[in-house]
């Protein structure tokens, strides 16, 4: 999938809302200060927000499927139009690691400025992907 570049302090759509969370679909996307990472807050609640992550660097072999159905709600778009990113979960104690919600990905069309969060049924699909978000600090020292 090709990782488009997303609009800075553009209001984008989140369609039915985060999963548990269906009251809440206006959000700004910003992109993080380390790439492949970003920060989707909720324009109706100030202290709800989402730290995402590009997940296919980080685990070769992810696919997304969209259906149609979620095509449709997203509207028009080019692939090169579409952004895929996870959200960032972390562990119930501080001594577990950082992840990621394979599971529940969510497709932004930034085209329309619409988002879908998806839901993968594929039990082999993590709904805790353990990465190293600090990975990339020290491979560049």
């Amino acid at each position: 999938m090709t990782t488009a570049t997303p609009m800075l302090g553009t209001e984008i759509e989140l369609v039915d809302g985060p999963i548990g969370l269906p009251d809440h679909c206006k959000y700004s996307l910003v992109v993080g200060s380390r790439e492949g990472f970003y920060w989707l807050q909720s324009l109706d609640e100030p202290t709800l927000g989402f730290v995402l992550v590009d997940p296919f660097p980080r685990f070769e072999g992810y696919t997304v499927d969209i259906g149609s159905a979620a095509q449709a709600e997203l509207g028009p778009f080019d692939r090169s139009e579409l952004l895929v990113l996870t959200v960032v979960t972390l562990g119930g104690c501080e001594t577990e690691p950082v992840g990621t919600n394979l599971r529940g990905p969510i497709v932004f069309n930034l085209r329309t400025r619409r988002a879908k969060q998806l839901v993968v049924s594929d039990p082999d699909v993590e709904l805790h992907a353990v990465f190293d978000p600090f990975s990339e600090i020290a491979a560049a020292v």
